[in-house]
């Protein structure tokens, strides 16, 4: 009797039929599958594209095979698993011949038919798309192109995001600081161009104290402790991004008419009133960048505030594209062209005043200045803002962009964010630039303290 169920079993292995737990051994098994070619494997997925569903019940020892697509209900982490194994059985058992077993399997093989499941990069790479009858093998490469390129932006958000952020804090955050406190106790009298200088350091600095946050939040794969931490933190950053560069514009404005009006005599030159264009400033821009705010809370209610997404990610009540435009329009490109028209308004009075005035070096330095400012400006804002409307337009209905466009867009978005926030480590260059001897005044409080320093350790 022994002798003839074993024969029976090894009649069932060779016609196809499943096999339980007393049938072929898991090498005999696996060996049986490797013998198998490749041409076999892509007839059979050809012919069907059933799923293995496991019952849902604790207690369920079988897996029922229903034929059909799963419905869109069902968790789609679930799916991915039940067409990975119903993949797997693909190899094992033919069309039709589950049913002479009522359309079970033993729980025993799905379990060693999931081992052989990780010991193929194929299977693996399954998915519900492809086990379709048409075009399978292109639809399994494009989902393996967009693994991949998701996998991609999350390697870059984690090492390439994080690492920048919290060297750039490293760098400009002390050079910054030096700025600011060299403004407070090195300089007495402070002048219109001292005010703008002064608040675009302040700017950078306010600025510069996000991106510890945010290089830990790419880290941890954005996953939020503290909501309202993150509220403030995008709110904040963005604040300070678009200020910077007005307050860039109010120094080259300030060096404008420092060429044109040499005696101070223009109104706009009084420290009074820069205090008030400061002010202005600081009001607009947060006006400005104010609708972020209602953004950023309603992503993170999807989200059940557990994730702090970027700006050209975020999903609300407001038009994030309409949005961005305008953003981009009134917060760089605006101040852009003010900084090219100033650059070239004190290009032409130069020309003027080249014979009149002696010492032409002096007056050529703000040329320098400004025009440097608009240089930098163009080359690490304009990649960013063009990539975030991309970004945004690209999730949009009416873009009908696929989901691995989508995520090489969001790669070349991520790669523009760190060279955008560069500019508060290169600001402090332009401070020693000005031609008001705050660079003599600073080196100058340098030596007084390392002098006095000295002095206090000799002996008396």
């Amino acid at each position: 009797m022994a002798q003839q169920q074993r024969n029976d079993n090894g009649r069932q292995g060779r016609s196809g039929e499943v096999v339980g737990l007393n049938g072929p051994t898991y090498s005999e098994m696996h060996r049986s599958r490797s013998e198998t070619t490749n041409q076999s494997q892509e007839e059979d997925i050809s012919k069907i594209s059933p799923s293995c569903v496991p019952a849902h019940s604790r207690g369920a020892p079988r897996f029922p095979i229903r034929s059909g697509m799963m419905s869109s209900s069902q968790d789609k982490e679930q799916e991915s698993h039940y067409f990975l194994l119903s993949a797997v059985m693909l190899t094992y058992v033919k069309p039709g011949d589950a049913g002479r077993r009522g359309n079970h399997i033993d729980h025993g093989l799905c379990v060693k038919m999931f081992s052989i499941c990780h010991e193929s990069a194929q299977i693996v790479a399954a998915s519900a798309h492809c086990l379709t009858p048409v075009h399978a093998s292109r639809n399994c490469r494009n989902h393996t192109m967009v693994i991949n390129s998701t996998n991609t932006n999350e390697v870059l958000e984690r090492y390439y995001l994080s690492p920048l952020y919290a060297l750039e804090f490293c760098v400009g955050f002390p050079s910054n600081l030096v700025v600011v406190l060299g403004y407070i106790f090195c300089l007495q009298e402070w002048q219109s161009c001292n005010i703008y200088v002064f608040s675009l350091a302040i700017s950078d600095l306010v600025f510069l104290c996000t991106l510890p946050h945010l290089s830990h939040l790419y880290a941890n794969e954005q996953a939020v402790n503290d909501p309202f931490v993150c509220v403030i933190n995008r709110y904040i950053l963005h604040v300070n991004l678009y200020s910077s560069i007005l307050f860039m514009v109010w120094i080259s404005m300030d060096r404008f008419l420092l060429i044109k009006y040499p005696m101070r005599n223009h109104r706009l030159l009084r420290p009074r009133a820069a205090l008030v264009v400061t002010g202005l400033t600081w009001l607009v821009v947060n006006v400005e960048v104010c609708p972020i705010i209602t953004l950023l809370v309603q992503d993170l209610q999807k989200k059940n505030w557990s994730r702090c997404e970027d700006f050209a990610s975020l999903k609300g009540d407001v038009n994030p594209l309409g949005y961005s435009l305008g953003l981009t329009v009134t917060g760089y490109i605006l101040p852009l062209l003010a900084l090219c028209a100033f650059s070239q308004q004190i290009s032409h009075l130069l020309q003027r005043q080249e014979r009149a005035v002696q010492h032409r070096t002096s007056y050529k330095r703000p040329l320098r200045v400004v025009a440097s400012a608009t240089v930098m400006f163009l080359i690490i804002y304009t990649p960013y803002h063009i990539l975030r409307n991309v970004r945004i337009a690209s999730e949009q209905p009416w873009a009908q962009v696929d989901s691995s466009s989508q995520d090489y867009i969001k790669a070349m978005y991520i790669l523009t964010r760190p060279l955008a926030f560069l500019h508060s480590v290169i600001n402090p260059v332009f401070y020693f630039l000005m031609g008001d001897k705050f660079r003599e005044l600073l080196i100058s409080k340098i030596r007084n303290m390392s002098s006095k320093t000295k002095h206090r350790r000799e002996p008396a």
